[in-house]
Formats: structure tokens, sequence, C-alpha cells
């Protein structure tokens, strides 16, 4: 947080139960990305913008790989 402070930006820490969006999940996005592997996805009926590379997603392989990756990418502002 200091870094970020001695940046200029302002943030909130949030209390969460887990550390999404951090490399300290690196290690569970391989068996994370082998369950998304089984899982029946569909396109959705209203777009998806991706929060880990700021475009609209709609084909299943592209949301799972987006979901793995999300583990481990800051959310872009």
């Amino acid at each position: 947080g200091q870094r970020v402070a001695a940046e200029g930006f302002l943030f909130k820490p949030l209390a969460v139960p887990r550390p999404y969006h951090t490399p300290l999940l690196a290690a569970a996005q391989p068996p994370f990305a082998k369950g998304l592997e089984s899982e029946v996805l569909l396109p959705p009926r209203t777009p998806v913008l991706s929060s880990v590379n700021n475009r609209y997603v709609a084909e299943p392989d592209d949301i799972r790989q987006n979901l793995t990756t999300q583990l481990v990418a800051p959310v872009p502002y």
C-alpha cells in the first residue's frame, strides 16, 4: 500500500477472504484451468467485458482463459 500511495494513487484495502487478482494464486491456475475444461459454458446472452483484456468475450474457451488469468492479474482501472 505504501508504494501505491507514494505514486500518488488513492486506494482502500478491501477485506476479502482470498487473495484474488494476485500472483499469490499462481499455483492455483493449473488445477483451476483443468477444472474449467469439463464445465459446459455457453456464450453469454449479455455482452461481457473482460477485466483481463478489456475486450468483450463470448467464446467459451476465451471465457475459460479469462477466468484462469483473472486469478493472478490485477483489475485494470
